[in-house]
């Protein structure tokens, strides 16, 4: 099987990663019920990166209601994107830094480092 054929499985098996794009937007809505409540830039701040803990059981979730495969266990791609994926954590430190130095702007911090985790870039290449 070559990489387009596991390519196309993996986005017909995992119909399209809609589950995971369902839970960023779940996500980015609680984030912006968040910003909109009366609540000092601090406890904003806090909860927009609790919140951030719903992603992934929410993505799973969705992905059991659409019947979605979400882990790809014998798509050689699917560990591939688990790397790749890995990679993200190195955003975190920027993202504290970010909460300690500059709390206004973690936010927009906050919103590149979510960028590359609702886009897998490496499926599309």
């Amino acid at each position: 099987m070559n990489v387009n054929d596991m390519k196309i499985k993996m986005s017909v098996e995992g119909k399209n990663g809609i589950s995971f794009l369902l839970s960023g937007l779940g996500v980015w809505a609680a984030i912006t019920l968040i910003f909109v409540l009366p609540l000092d830039l601090y406890h904003k701040n806090i909860l927009m990166l609790l919140s951030t803990g719903l992603m992934f059981p929410l993505s799973i979730a969705i992905s059991k209601g659409l019947k979605a495969d979400w882990k790809f266990l014998n798509n050689p791609l699917g560990d591939l994107g688990v790397y790749f994926n890995v990679g993200q954590f190195l955003y975190f430190p920027i993202i504290f830094w970010a909460f300690a130095h500059n709390p206004s702007m973690m936010v927009t911090f906050f919103c590149s480092y979510y960028r590359c985790t609702l886009f897998p870039l490496w499926l599309v290449i």
